[in-house]
């Protein structure tokens, strides 16, 4: 039950996030394109470190390198902070991973 609940105030965060990002202000390079174009690498990092800049619930972070050398980009979102493995562990929250 605690999972559910978990996953219910992920859930919640993204739909908060997506309503954030329907703000002019918010928009990603794709939906300003009309939906037509994505963003090269640097636009999509300065992006999701905006984000992260934006909110105390979402942490920006590395989680290893591209064949090119380049850090590949990874989002944390947690409204308790817990931004490390052992502190979920320890939480007993679910985990979900968007790609």
């Amino acid at each position: 039950m605690r999972r559910v609940l978990s996953g219910c105030a992920l859930l919640s965060l993204l739909i908060l996030l997506t309503s954030l990002c329907a703000a002019a202000d918010w928009q990603t390079d794709y939906e300003k394109s009309g939906f037509k174009t994505t963003p090269r690498y640097a636009a999509t990092v300065a992006y999701c470190q905006r984000l992260a800049d934006a909110s105390p619930w979402i942490r920006y972070t590395s989680f290893g390198l591209s064949p090119q050398g380049r850090d590949l980009p990874l989002l944390i979102a947690d409204r308790n902070s817990r931004f490390t493995p052992e502190a979920v562990r320890k939480s007993d929250n679910a985990v979900l991973l968007i790609q």
